[in-house]
């Protein structure tokens, strides 16, 4: 495996090999960028490659396996496929499926602004969180009743200008997925202090991630989110999904995501395609 360490400007990555032939069976590499270290409170810094020996990267895979160093840890074959009848369909005439982000300038023509659109009367907030060490896409929150119902929209481009069944196109927005019941477990005063930050960095530039409420609205939820339940609600948006052409492979892959969502975080996941 190949594992970058990221930011908007620096990337090292490292290489991560399992060999029957190495001492353990598996070792980390750096192959390019600026050696990484890693501190924990007031201890001393390690090397990347030494820290990993005893608290190693777990890799998620999109059956619901997962691995640490040499170990894994494999999910059951019995797991089920996605009912394709529950793929929604968007319209996507007049957006360009293989651009996915609006930018700070709101460009319309893309996914995530059509997204936005189709959410922004079921969300009394709606954050544009898309870049480095996103959360999201979009974030968006309501309250119901006494719950605070949090969405987090992942968007993915379509790499063909047309609809089909390509199961790549699929990979990295149900790894984005998975990851995403972190922000639920870390709660919603976690995710305030994220979305400050970038919003900001975003006014420097005059630009606001905000697309409906504002920073106050957010700090009134994050009050409530004292003592009121969450309940995530995680959307893949796909266009490059052809609802009626999806293969069984891929609905594996959804299915997994979905058990995977329900049964670490009560999140229910909302699968958005093309209409064939």
């Amino acid at each position: 495996f190949h594992i970058a360490i990221s930011s908007e400007s620096l990337e090292s990555v490292y290489e991560f090999t399992i060999s029957e032939n190495l001492n353990g069976g598996f070792s980390y590499q750096r192959l390019k960028g600026e050696s990484v270290s890693i501190r924990r409170g007031c201890g001393t810094a390690k090397p990347l490659e030494e820290y990993l020996q005893s608290d190693p990267w777990i890799i998620q895979y999109v059956n619901g396996s997962l691995s640490y160093n040499c170990f894994l840890i494999e999910f059951p074959e019995t797991i089920g496929e996605f009912n394709a009848e529950q793929i929604e369909c968007w319209d996507w005439r007049d957006i360009d499926i293989k651009k996915e982000s609006m930018g700070k300038t709101r460009e319309t023509g893309t996914i995530q602004w059509r997204s936005f659109k189709q959410i922004e009367d079921q969300y009394d907030l709606i954050i544009n969180d898309d870049g480095s060490g996103e959360a999201a896409d979009l974030i968006g929150f309501k309250v119901v009743d006494d719950e605070i119902h949090l969405a987090l929209v992942h968007c993915k481009y379509s790499k063909s200008d047309e609809p089909g069944a390509r199961i790549n196109d699929l990979y990295e927005v149900c790894g984005q997925a998975q990851k995403s019941i972190r922000w639920k477990h870390a709660g919603i005063s976690r995710l305030y202090g994220h979305i400050k930050r970038r919003e900001e960095s975003w006014k420097e530039d005059n630009a606001s991630r905000f697309l409906k409420g504002s920073m106050s609205d957010l700090a009134s939820l994050k009050r409530r989110a004292r003592t009121a339940p969450v309940k995530l609600h995680v959307y893949i948006v796909q266009p490059g999904l052809k609802n009626d052409d999806v293969s069984e492979n891929m609905l594996r892959v959804l299915g997994s995501t979905s058990v995977y969502l329900k049964n670490t975080a009560q999140a229910e996941l909302v699968v958005i395609g093309s209409e064939g």
